[in-house]
């Protein structure tokens, strides 16, 4: 494990050690990190620690099935049978089915696994995943192929979710986000949603272009060249640490995309998780209310959330509901990581005066103190 001097803040540090790196909508982890495929536009091509398991063929073990359950049940952020896990988040479930089904037969609990193919859905993985907790989920990228961003061809997607459907897996457990899209890939992406809803989808999500930075600097001269940077890119918000472009997607084409009927589009994952799959999600986002959520609750007992939050190891001094949500004075900086998780528990939007988007350093050392996230020797292979 590198020493903790040469990581660019918590959120870097974590992404590159930790079993599950991150909380937003999902608890994103991973048993292996790396990807054979090697898209171009892969986060962790950008990101020092990964850069080199993308696309390289090498791959590194960051948990056994038990000690990634041993992680799920000493890390305080993770509600059991409520949150849904994301399985392969850095890598691609596609070369590691054993070892996913491993963890699956030992993981006691009720959440929803949602299990991501960079690669093609095929009888093995229809075989020897099948669990009813599990969803399968896939990113097709229109013209992906063509355009050089990967290796991946579209077509043979649609072949493998085929598959799927014909071994009796419903559409409503397979999950499907068509992008990045841009103005270059906008009408196979059309074509591509369309094919979807004649298979009998009747959800699925799409996103723009996004490009980051943890101590790589990103190829931009190549990406410009194969048309995935582009004039159209907007820079992301200030307060990212990461991204540069965080899922840009002009007005024009989205209008275009919206205008798709008989089947529900979804451009947040918060939305897609809380109206398909019935789970409970926070309505706050970047420590603001995300009205796209629709109405949060209003009629909480705020002594149960300054107890929530005492119960995660923040000393509350005041809560007060306001139009953007309840508003919270904490003795210690809260990041996002456990705002999703407050927001969530208690279905309602959550805003704080001390607030990090991502973890400082300083903040794993009270993660690690409070078991936001389990860091431990014993788990950190």
């Amino acid at each position: 494990m590198e020493k903790i001097k040469k990581y660019t803040n918590g959120e870097h540090y974590l992404l590159v050690n930790a079993p599950f790196y991150k909380r937003r909508y999902s608890v994103d982890g991973d048993l292996i990190i790396g990807c054979t495929i090697g898209c171009q536009f892969c986060y962790y091509r950008w990101v020092k620690g990964t850069s080199e398991l993308i696309g390289t063929g090498n791959l590194r073990k960051v948990a056994t099935a038990e000690t990634m359950l041993k992680f799920v049940e000493n890390s305080k952020i993770i509600r059991k049978n409520k949150d849904i896990l994301m399985l392969s988040a850095r890598s691609d479930a596609s070369f590691q089915i054993k070892e996913i089904s491993n963890f699956l037969k030992i993981f006691p609990y009720q959440n929803k696994i949602f299990v991501l193919h960079r690669g093609y859905f095929s009888e093995k993985t229809a075989n020897n995943i099948e669990d009813s907790r599990v969803v399968y989920c896939t990113t097709i990228t229109p013209e992906g192929y063509k355009m050089g961003w990967t290796p991946i061809k579209e077509e043979l997607q649609i072949k493998g979710i085929e598959i799927l459907l014909k071994n009796n897996i419903p559409t409503n457990r397979i999950s499907i986000e068509v992008g990045p899209i841009n103005e270059y890939t906008i009408d196979k992406a059309i074509e591509i949603i369309n094919i979807l809803k004649t298979l009998g989808f009747q959800f699925l999500t799409y996103r723009g272009v996004s490009i980051g930075n943890f101590r790589v600097k990103p190829q931009e001269n190549k990406l410009k060249k194969i048309k995935f940077k582009t004039k159209q890119n907007n820079n992301a918000h200030r307060m990212h640490s990461y991204y540069k472009i965080k899922n840009f997607i002009s007005e024009e084409l989205e209008s275009k995309i919206q205008s798709i009927h008989g089947i529900r589009l979804h451009r947040f994952t918060g939305t897609l998780y809380k109206n398909e799959f019935n789970v409970e999600v926070a309505y706050n986002r970047y420590n603001k209310y995300r009205k796209e959520m629709g109405q949060f609750s209003t009629n909480i007992d705020t002594n149960k959330i300054a107890s929530y939050l005492n119960f995660l190891g923040y000393n509350v001094y005041d809560v007060k509901l306001t139009e953007e949500g309840y508003f919270i004075k904490t003795d210690n900086y809260v990041t996002e990581d456990i705002a999703m998780t407050v927001g969530a528990e208690f279905k309602t939007s959550v805003i704080f005066d001390k607030y990090h988007i991502a973890p400082t350093m300083e903040d794993i050392k009270f993660y690690k103190k409070n078991k936001i996230f389990y860091i431990s020797k014993e788990i950190f292979l």
